[in-house]
């Protein structure tokens, strides 16, 4: 968008010159060059000072992304349909706005169409996070944010998705640099975040605050409606509080996330199911590390209460790896092996009802082409053991190819 701005900035100048032809030489070459500097600056990122036009403070993105998987393995009645290919495809644009040096807009809206393997394969972690079965364009965000304390310090508040990067943060909750974007990283959810944590599902009314008290800390706080109707907001309540170390070691970046949360949805005790109001908690940590000067290792885990949850621990741990070690620098190539893990009192009512309740592993490989600046393909492949948590289900393979434009 910059660069269109950049060739009117250039029509412009055209335009000067021939209303001043006859008003000398050198003051025409002095106007062309100071809007070539202009350009130069709008293209390098610099933020526009706050005389200039409104239309200069906004940006616009477009994200398109098709999913394509087939499945091997999977039998009835645990997929009742056997194996069969399906596609997915999701549709995101943003326009953000900024007011001043300390103020943000956002608006962000979304579709999408396909349930994917998902319908139709029951896992506990899931193929495809990308999946959005509703061709409905609608309002996923809307927020405003203020950065404040010398922009060490960022408040939103609207329609929010604690996932998302916020102000001073360059992450959002339970994030990952290499594990946490399900259109050009990990696919299946359940490396995207974590398993063992009840975010609200989708996003909502609520707020969230950074805080950059050190360069090597940040801390968060969120509070947002946790069933995401609009009726009675925050009559149920999730709340997190993050805090994130980032250390250096031998020149190598590191981010280290731990939190707890607690989400107050009614729960049913899953050994006593009259007890239908309990509260949902649980706390979890996100590591990532520079290993080389092409390898970022990453590791997730995640706890919460057995008495309400079928997952009592989710982990996973992998790496990604730069293309650069086939001579591909703008690729790159992830896998992942994670594990969610049944509670006990899960097990135990799963046994009094004849089934054979066993952890579900998860395993994926993708690699990531970039074909130019606004294309990349991904190829994917991912392995479920034991998947919806039973022992009895035959192990499942899903092999997908995604392609995503973005502008």
């Amino acid at each position: 968008m910059i660069r269109a701005w950049g060739w009117g900035f250039l029509v412009l100048a055209g335009a000067l010159a021939a209303a001043r032809a006859g008003e000398g030489e050198a003051d025409l070459s002095r106007e062309i060059e100071g809007l070539k500097a202009r350009l130069a600056r709008l293209e390098g990122g610099e933020r526009p000072a706050a005389g200039e036009n409104w239309f200069e403070r906004i940006e616009v993105g477009i994200e398109a992304t098709g999913i394509v998987q087939g499945s091997s393995g999977a039998e009835p009645p645990h997929a009742p349909k056997g194996d069969e290919t399906d596609a997915t495809t999701s549709l995101e644009l943003t326009a953000s706005a900024r007011l001043n040096d300390r103020d943000t807009a956002l608006v962000w809206l979304t579709a999408g169409s396909g349930e994917g393997l998902d319908g139709a394969i029951p896992t506990l972690s899931g193929f495809n996070a990308d999946a959005d079965n509703d061709e409905n364009v609608r309002l996923y965000e809307l927020w405003y944010e203020h950065r404040f304390w010398e922009d060490r310090a960022a408040l939103r508040v609207g329609r929010v998705d604690l996932v998302n990067p916020c102000g001073c943060n360059e992450s959002g909750f339970d994030a990952n640099a290499v594990a946490n974007d399900e259109c050009a990283q990990f696919l299946s959810p359940g490396f995207v975040n974590s398993l063992a944590i009840e975010l609200p599902d989708g996003s909502g009314a609520g707020a969230m605050l950074w805080l950059a008290p050190h360069p090597l800390l940040d801390v968060g706080a969120a509070v947002a409606d946790a069933d995401v109707d609009w009726d009675e907001v925050f009559d149920n309540v999730f709340a997190i509080l993050e805090a994130d170390l980032k250390p250096t070691f031998r020149g190598r970046a590191g981010n280290y996330r731990v939190y707890v949360w607690i989400n107050d949805t009614d729960h049913e005790e899953i050994a006593d199911p009259a007890e239908d109001d309990e509260e949902g908690y649980g706390v979890g940590l996100s590591f990532d590390q520079e290993v080389s000067e092409h390898v970022t290792a990453f590791l997730r885990y995640g706890w919460q209460r057995e008495e309400v949850y079928a997952v009592e621990h989710a982990w996973s741990f992998g790496a990604e790896v730069s293309g650069a070690v086939v001579g591909r620098e703008d690729d790159y190539f992830g896998l992942a092996y994670g594990a969610a893990a049944l509670g006990k009192d899960w097990e135990d009512a799963a046994e009094a009802a004849g089934g054979d309740p066993a952890d579900e592993h998860h395993f994926e490989l993708y690699y990531n082409a970039t074909v130019n600046e606004n294309l990349s393909v991904s190829m994917d492949v991912q392995w479920v053991g034991d998947p919806d948590g039973d022992d009895g289900n035959d192990d499942v393979w899903a092999l997908g190819v995604r392609a995503q434009v973005a502008f």
